[in-house]
């Protein structure tokens, strides 16, 4: 029997007739009213075990200055400049390191999901993508990676390369419209 992959924590994605895993406990941890009757199992996080963050850092660390040094020529050559590696990190390095971490972490969670269950389907929110183009590095850092809306975003592309995992999409009612950024000024 098929199981639902919950990878949210908007409970329309919820399955009230199979059991839900949750990619994580922040998924429940909100402000829905989750019953006892609500089956539900919690994945393990992957960077539980400190051996592994250390591991994955390590691989991480060298993916970043590979990027970093492809960037660097290739914004060069596209903006006909000769730029130092330093000035184009100064420039990318926040953004770069964010994006390369979370990605990465998402990745594993759904690796990891493969790994252990068979049957799975997932109900996926069809966002406009473009609604998720940050302004900036701040915007992208502060108000893209803590939406749970971009978040679900963010699974439903690394799923689609999943071929385990059935994409079932729904329709959802709340307006999709571009997330605002809220400067902390």
């Amino acid at each position: 029997m098929y199981k639902n992959l919950v990878i949210s924590d908007n409970k329309e994605i919820w399955s009230k007739t199979r059991t839900n895993i949750l990619v994580g406990n922040w998924c429940a941890n909100n402000s829905h009213k989750f019953e006892e009757k609500d089956d539900y199992e919690v994945l393990n996080y992957h960077w539980r075990r400190k051996k592994k963050v250390k591991k994955d850092l390590k691989y991480l660390l060298k993916l970043y200055k590979f990027l970093l040094n492809n960037l660097t020529k290739n914004l060069n050559t596209l903006h006909n400049c000769n730029y130092p590696k330093r000035y184009w990190e100064i420039l990318l390095s926040r953004w770069l390191w964010i994006y390369l971490v979370f990605f990465f972490d998402r990745w594993e969670i759904i690796k990891n999901i493969n790994k252990k269950y068979k049957k799975l389907f997932v109900k996926n929110i069809n966002y406009n993508c473009e609604r998720f183009v940050p302004q900036n590095t701040e915007e992208f850092c502060t108000s893209n990676i803590s939406n749970n809306d971009w978040n679900h975003w963010a699974f439903t592309e690394i799923l689609k390369f999943s071929t385990k995992i059935k994409l079932k999409y729904i329709n959802y009612k709340k307006k999709n419209r571009r997330i605002k950024f809220v400067s902390r000024q």
